[in-house]
């Protein structure tokens, strides 16, 4: 039997190597695609059912999806 899990919100994310654009329910906003930026961006948002989805870009969504998944924070594509 399947859990089923209701997201509150999605959180889109474009990779390239230099930054992520987030587009988040009420914003847009640029970061660079460093682990203290990402980090810091994950601190400022309540992450409770929230799903990040993103492509898979050559790897640079590897420092993404590293830190989404050591603060368990659901997510697709990467």
């Amino acid at each position: 039997m399947k859990t089923q899990v209701s997201f509150v919100y999605v959180v889109g994310v474009d990779v390239s190597k230099a930054k992520l654009d987030i587009a988040l329910p009420n914003e847009t906003l640029s970061i660079k695609n460093k682990a203290d930026a990402i980090q810091k961006l994950v601190d400022r948002l309540e992450l409770d059912h929230v799903l990040f989805v993103m492509e898979a870009t050559g790897g640079y969504e590897n420092q993404l999806v590293s830190l989404l998944h050591k603060h368990d924070i659901a997510f697709g594509g990467g």
